[in-house]
């Protein structure tokens, strides 16, 4: 059992070989920077140390608590109802291990597998929460939060290779951190048991062990929304050059709400987004753009003020203004009256890799998810690891 535990936490996947089984744990990171947590446990639980895997105590079933940051490392807090309660130093990393199959609930929210706390890096009294979990138990609590579990089977199971294989992959890149995928946006939106839905859990379970795959060699992998009829290179998007992910035409995505779509901004609007993220260039005179991929999505643009003027990535001005404000780069900007300019645009997301409402079309239109997947990913195959 300590063995186990030990590893658990920290042997990670460095290489990969296709011939090994795919059996690996993940480590997402839930939380970052909190000052305290609420844990509860449905079944009988263990707290170790994964220094030295050694029990550090076992709570009983529907056991609640709090943790937070001590100068000694960590704090259990326990308080009953009638105002009593408990509590006790924890060295600076904790793991929660339920016995059995048990869940762990974190702040209100449902995980399977353990939930490892630790000190957030720099020597700050905050705290960072990862769910160690394995591969399938992650893609399970992504598919509600990625995509409805009533679309087609084939394009879900299409999804499923996709997230199984982008963790994978993450997983190879990032042994030197303390996670390899965040819960949100940055990587794949993950909401635990939430997330779960029984139909899509057992098209997990049928497409156990396949995984995207080019040249013998795990795929890099993306997906978005919509892309608004063609998916952006990746060289266009983050300056590297993948193979199997290029411009491709997608006829399939016309039904998507935000295959096409309108925003007005005020240029007060467009100039309090500035200043909230360091950029104070006046009052908004213009934004132009400057230039263009392939596929017409902005690359570069000015945004011209009454007290300078700022240059940036298409990218960037909708990370500032919002990822849903601003629902893509591909669009135009123009501007009728002084003080309101109108975007016009297409596609929902970065237009990389798969688009997931095209997706949705292609099987409804009888593609399988073999299919779906190599022609988003052209020169790829899905393939399944064994033990041989």
């Amino acid at each position: 059992m300590k063995s186990h535990r030990i590893s658990l936490l920290f042997t990670f996947l460095v290489s990969f070989s296709l011939s090994c089984p795919a059996y690996e744990l993940v480590r997402v990171r839930l939380l970052t920077g909190q000052q305290s947590v609420n844990i509860l446990c449905a079944e009988t639980t263990s707290l170790y140390d994964p220094s030295t895997a050694q029990d550090i105590a076992v709570t009983p079933s529907f056991a609640e608590y709090s943790i937070t940051p001590s100068d000694q490392g960590l704090r259990l807090i326990q308080t009953s109802i009638d105002g009593g309660g408990f509590s006790f130093n924890l060295p600076y990393e904790v793991v929660i291990e339920p016995r059995g199959n048990g869940t762990v609930s974190v702040n209100g929210r449902e995980y399977r597998g353990s939930i490892f706390i630790k000190l957030k890096n720099g020597g700050v009294q905050l705290l960072d929460v990862i769910n160690i979990i394995s591969i399938d138990d992650y893609v399970r609590g992504t598919v509600k939060a990625e995509i409805s579990p009533d679309w087609p089977e084939e394009m879900i199971k299409a999804h499923v290779v996709a997230a199984r294989t982008y963790v994978f992959y993450q997983m190879q890149n990032r042994a030197e951190l303390d996670f390899d995928v965040e819960s949100g946006i940055m990587s794949q939106v993950y909401w635990g048991v939430n997330g779960e839905d029984s139909a899509s859990n057992r098209l997990v379970s049928e497409t156990a062990g396949e995984y995207l795959v080019y040249r013998d060699a795990v795929a890099q992998v993306f997906y978005h929304s919509c892309c608004g009829g063609y998916t952006e290179d990746s060289m266009d998007v983050w300056g590297i050059s993948i193979p199997y992910i290029t411009n491709v035409r997608c006829p399939f995505c016309r039904n998507s709400p935000r295959y096409s779509w309108e925003k007005k901004f005020s240029t007060g609007q467009i100039q309090e987004a500035l200043k909230k993220n360091g950029i104070d260039i006046g009052k908004i005179l213009g934004i132009y753009l400057l230039k263009k991929s392939r596929t017409e999505r902005v690359q570069e643009l000015s945004i011209k003020g009454a007290g300078g003027e700022k240059k940036m990535s298409g990218d960037s001005f909708r990370r500032i203004m919002g990822y849903s404000v601003i629902p893509s780069t591909m669009f135009t900007v123009e501007q009728k009256v002084r003080d309101e300019l109108i975007f016009r645009g297409r596609g929902y997301g970065h237009g990389v890799g798969l688009c997931q409402w095209g997706a949705k079309e292609m099987a409804v239109n009888g593609y399988d998810y073999k299919e779906i997947l190599k022609f988003y990913f052209p020169g790829t195959k899905v393939k399944k690891l064994t033990n041989d």
